[in-house]
């Protein structure tokens, strides 16, 4: 994703936490045969559509750079133990700021 291309994975933990509708396909977790066949339909989505590529991978880049930078997690990190310092509890956080340490979830588009 921060190289600019778009992603195809399993929809389960790691990537498919930041992979969003525009940035990649989540294939389903099901049986070998299913999630093969599912990835290589993918793979020929982009093959056929250039568009596609550029649209998925322009986002992906973009989305990388808004949520997964350093300095960002680390003031989103401040935010919360500030928060939790002054005696209100870290859930006061909207969640788009506490999912924003992986992925902020308001923006996550789910299937």
């Amino acid at each position: 994703m921060a190289t600019g291309l778009p992603v195809i994975c399993v929809d389960i933990g790691g990537p498919s936490i930041s992979v969003r509708d525009d940035t990649g396909f989540r294939v389903s977790p099901s049986c070998r045969r299913s999630m093969i066949d599912a990835m290589a339909n993918h793979i020929a989505d982009y093959s056929k559509n250039r568009k596609l590529v550029e649209d998925h991978g322009r986002n992906a880049r973009e989305s990388v750079a808004a949520h997964f930078d350093w300095t960002r997690k680390g003031e989103m990190k401040n935010e919360i133990y500030q928060s939790v310092g002054r005696g209100g509890p870290a859930a006061s956080i909207s969640t788009s700021t506490a999912g924003g340490l992986f992925f902020p979830r308001s923006t996550r588009e789910t299937k």
